[in-house]
């Protein structure tokens, strides 16, 4: 069947790695010896990872694979919670909703109310502005009682919060068996507001240091620097320092194998069934489908595209492939080539669609914008190395055949190509030459049916 979505792994509640296909079992097995050394005294884990590499995945499977293991794991989503007001109330209804309830547990909402409650600098300067030309004297006499509240109130809050991570460490002690903790998932805090997000770290680092009590941050650094910085309205605030002040331990994701993650996206959209139907056997794609297959399968292998953006490259590009008419004729490597530059080089590609340079120019950008994948797969000395090269001079030939001519190679040399061999590229260019008939037309073909799906959203 057909999807026109990537569809979620299965995680079933007995065996979370049933399904598992791409490795992620024994970095959860990992990750789970670390969070059992910090049973007794706790801390602050972070789990980091680029956006769409998975970690969403492997946090559920670790949340149901600790469950049956004995630990009672607690999820909490940042993002979608981030309009409560202090986070220190969405944490403990957390923990009211799956854990016990309790004499300790009401007593310990109590003292959070009353941690919540403070004056606050604001009251301050709330007092100074509405005496500001009234009476100097009096405005001193408020400010000096204001400060004595402000003391009283700090005193008061000392004891609460003593008490609070007392009783905490009781209440969570109570849930506490066979060496394994509480363990406290904290999932999208990077996409939060940042006030929001700096207030999650405080509350945890502060109130929520207590022993058998392991709270664990799925994050991606870099994103959640940027929101300490925003909060302090600085990017000259040294965000990795803060970090490492609120963070014990830093849990690094491993990144999945491209290959792997590809072969299911290409079985799973079904690529197959289009490539081998039978109403393409007069068509040179259903000979050609193992040229397909490797062209499109080692660009994602050689290029920066994460998880997610994979997955929309292979959802978008299959759908396209959807609106080709029986018999209609498809131009493999040119309609790989321009569908990867839409996503990976939206400025690019709207640049060759609308036809804005040369050849020789298109060439230069081609090698800047495919260089990465150029180098790595010339590093790696691999296979589809002509296959690319192939579908590369497909695309710039289409572009303008007539520019294409005697003196086209002796142009190639005067200008700065690092990435594209240009003696292998010219060998390939003979052979598209006499491959292409229909020229410019063959590339108008391929945008007219990219053209149909604008955008997929995943």
């Amino acid at each position: 069947m057909i999807r026109n979505r990537h569809q979620d792994v299965k995680i079933p509640d007995e065996n979370p790695f049933e399904h598992d296909q791409l490795g992620r079992e024994q970095h959860v097995v990992n990750f789970e010896r670390i969070v059992s050394l910090y049973a007794e005294t706790g801390c602050v884990m972070a789990l980091n990872g680029l956006w769409g590499t998975g970690k969403t995945t492997f946090v559920e499977m670790a949340l149901k694979d600790m469950r049956n293991k004995g630990y009672k794991p607690l999820y909490f989503n940042a993002w979608t919670n981030d309009f409560v007001s202090d986070p220190l109330v969405a944490l403990l209804a957390e923990m009211k909703e799956v854990l016990p309830e309790s004499q300790n547990l009401d007593k310990a909402l109590g003292l959070g109310g009353k941690i919540l409650t403070t004056i606050g600098a604001s009251v301050l300067k709330g007092v100074v502005k509405s005496k500001v030309g009234i009476d100097i004297d009096q405005v001193a006499d408020d400010v000096a009682g204001v400060i004595k509240d402000q003391i009283d109130e700090y005193t008061e809050q000392k004891k609460s919060l003593a008490d609070f991570k007392d009783t905490l460490t009781e209440y969570v002690a109570d849930n506490t068996k066979d060496g394994k903790p509480v363990v406290f998932f904290i999932d999208e805090l990077d996409r939060c507001n940042p006030h929001f997000a700096v207030q999650v770290l405080e509350r945890v680092k502060h109130l929520f240091d207590i022993p058998n009590m392991i709270f664990v941050l799925i994050i991606n650094k870099e994103q959640l620097k940027h929101a300490v910085c925003g909060y302090y309205g600085s990017e000259n605030i040294n965000a990795e320092n803060y970090l490492r002040r609120i963070i014990d331990v830093e849990y690094q994701l491993p990144e999945v194998d491209k290959e792997k993650y590809f072969d299911l996206l290409y079985e799973e959209y079904a690529y197959g069934d289009i490539l081998n139907t039978s109403f393409r056997a007069s068509d040179r794609l259903k000979q050609d489908t193992a040229y397909f297959q490797s062209l499109i399968g080692y660009l994602m292998r050689y290029t920066d595209f994460d998880l997610r953006t994979m997955d929309k490259f292979i959802a978008q590009t299959r759908l396209v492939m959807q609106t080709y008419a029986p018999r209609e004729k498809f131009y493999s490597g040119v309609f790989i080539m321009l569908s990867y530059l839409r996503i990976a080089d939206a400025e690019l590609y709207e640049q060759i669609k609308e036809h804005q340079f040369g050849v020789i120019e298109l060439v230069e950008k081609l090698d800047k914008s495919l260089g990465v994948i150029l180098q790595r797969i010339s590093d790696a000395n691999a296979y589809p190395k002509s296959d690319i090269m192939s579908a590369l001079t497909r695309l710039i030939y289409t572009y303008d055949p007539e520019q294409i001519d005697d003196n086209f190679h002796d142009m190639l040399l005067q200008v700065k190509i690092i990435n594209i061999d240009v003696d292998e590229f010219m060998k390939h260019m003979e052979i598209t030459k006499k491959d292409c008939p229909l020229g410019h037309d063959e590339m108008n073909a391929v945008f007219e049916h990219l053209g149909f799906v604008k955008y997929v959203n995943l």
